[in-house]
């Protein structure tokens, strides 16, 4: 359909001209000397000379005593349960229930997480999650996958969560803590599930595929409401500043914010599916996806949501696809011709600071570095903040987390706890641009919109606490798992046609 389309087909054709016109112009070569430019100052900066090196081909942590130590009774397990002679292995080997929950089960349990994200009750996604887990794990033991070493950002992320236990035992909100890091450790787990269980393209667009088309429903049911004028919480307006904003679109969420959020999220990953896409077909469908995802942002008014979208923007652009800078600021000096006047002069008063929202997370702020100065060392413990932070705000705005997630997980888990975070988080990004130095094309644009995605929802994390709401702790390390994924798929790809290049020569 979209093959046949004269449209697509007549736009396609300009396209193609007005690139030619364009390659031949004097303006165009003085566009290439100045990306020549930034391409090489990029290249030799410090961050991204830090990025771009493999850390785990180096001393790797599967060398380590730990996981030495783990892969011999892991292997030792598994070699009684595939090999043993005993009554209690062979019926283990043919037991029903053991050969039903098998890997394709466990893909199929991803797939629901991914697309219940939406629109499941946490506890439903806890549960697939937690049973995701606990599948893959019998699998391991049983000899069915085999076990990996996770590598310095799996040992991280490990650490973290000893961290979080931690925390969640010396909480001041015991027993309490010990529920919340349940339910966090099950979301968190999809993050390993993720990263093993796709090992194929194939995997890895079915997986990236469904998450879309869930991104879509909700963001259409979001614009529904935005068109509709869905009755909304007052507080999440300021009459006095922004009268032009009557309605948030808020979806399944309950939330502006949280809608713009996971929105920053999706729509990258559309993008990087645009990009990645080989068929004009496939192309159309996920440009018309983008554009729903990126209008139903919009019509969050979360500015945190719409600064993440063009950060992550910004960065796709660097990293994968340098073409469209001129276009991106040409895009950018035409927003305020663009957007409706309500939300720009909502985006823009991120800058003026003067409206209550702002003010009333300045306030929380400075109450939450109070207590960051007392508890800096070992941190209050995980769900404590809204005990605790009463007695720092002198009654002042009430607030049940700090606004901001790196605070607030600074606050809860103290600097030993943050440190392990903010280590996983650089560890993530570093494997995310070796894999976009070193895949091929289309995994480099799938690697540089996850990049953008993550760098954004962590923008806005500056101005939320992210993880107040359990759907984007998952999305947060699913996310994740299926980046990592993406890397070890494209680069396993890019080095086996580089093998059949060189051998066909």
């Amino acid at each position: 359909m979209f093959k046949e389309s004269f449209i697509i087909n007549f736009v396609y054709a300009l396209f193609i001209k007005i690139k030619y016109l364009l390659e031949d112009s004097f303006i165009y070569s003085v566009y290439l000397k100045i990306c020549k430019f930034l391409n090489k100052c990029l290249e030799s900066s410090l961050i991204l000379n830090l990025l771009k090196r493999n850390i785990d081909s180096g001393k790797k942590a599967e060398n380590s005593f730990i996981i030495n130590f783990k892969k011999n009774i892991i292997g030792k397990i598994a070699a009684y349960f595939r090999f043993g002679k005993t009554k209690f292995a062979r019926g283990v080997r043919e037991s029903f229930i053991i050969n039903f929950i098998n890997k394709k089960l466990i893909l199929a349990l991803l797939y629901l997480v991914v697309f219940g994200i939406p629109f499941f009750p946490t506890i439903i996604l806890v549960g697939l999650s937690f049973l995701a887990a606990v599948i893959y794990i019998i699998n391991v033991l049983i000899g069915k996958i085999k076990f990996k070493a996770p590598g310095f950002l799996g040992l991280f992320m490990l650490l973290f969560i000893l961290a979080y236990l931690f925390s969640a035992i010396t909480s001041y909100n015991m027993p309490n803590s010990i529920y919340v890091f349940f339910v966090f450790v099950s979301l968190f787990s999809t993050f390993f599930v993720a990263k093993e269980i796709i090992n194929t393209e194939k995997k890895l667009d079915g997986v990236l595929t469904v998450f879309l088309i869930s991104a879509v429903l909700v963001a259409l049911y979001g614009l529904f409401q935005y068109k509709t004028g869905a009755v909304m919480d007052e507080a999440w307006v300021d009459a006095e500043a922004f009268g032009n904003i009557t309605v948030r679109a808020f979806g399944t969420f309950g939330n502006p914010n949280v809608m713009g959020e996971y929105m920053i999220v999706a729509a990258s990953v559309c993008a990087g599916m645009l990009w990645k896409a080989n068929t004009n077909l496939k192309r159309g469908i996920f440009l018309v996806f983008f554009v729903i995802l990126s209008l139903s942002l919009v019509a969050t008014s979360s500015r945190g949501a719409m600064l993440g979208l063009l950060f992550s923007a910004g960065l796709f652009v660097l990293l994968s696809e340098k073409r469209l800078i001129v276009l991106g600021i040409i895009l950018l000096l035409a927003m305020p011709l663009i957007l409706p006047q309500g939300i720009w002069e909502r985006l823009a008063s991120s800058v003026t600071m003067q409206d209550s929202s702002s003010l009333y997370r300045i306030s929380i702020y400075q109450a939450s570095m109070d207590i960051l100065r007392d508890y800096w060392v070992t941190g209050i413990g995980v769900d404590a903040f809204n005990l605790i932070y009463p007695i720092y705000s002198y009654a002042a705005a009430v607030a049940y987390h700090s606004h901001n997630l790196f605070l607030q997980e600074f606050i809860e888990l103290g600097i030993i706890g943050f440190s392990l975070f903010i280590i996983s988080l650089f560890l993530f990004f570093q494997k995310l641009y070796y894999g976009i130095r070193n895949t091929k094309k289309e995994y480099k644009f799938m690697l540089g919109a996850i990049f953008g995605g993550f760098s954004g929802i962590l923008l806005q994390g500056m101005v939320d606490n992210l993880w107040f709401n359990y759907k984007i702790v998952l999305l947060f390390f699913v996310i994740m798992g299926i980046g990592i994924a993406c890397v070890k798929v494209g680069v396993k790809k890019t080095n086996e046609e580089n093998k059949s290049y060189s051998g066909s020569n």
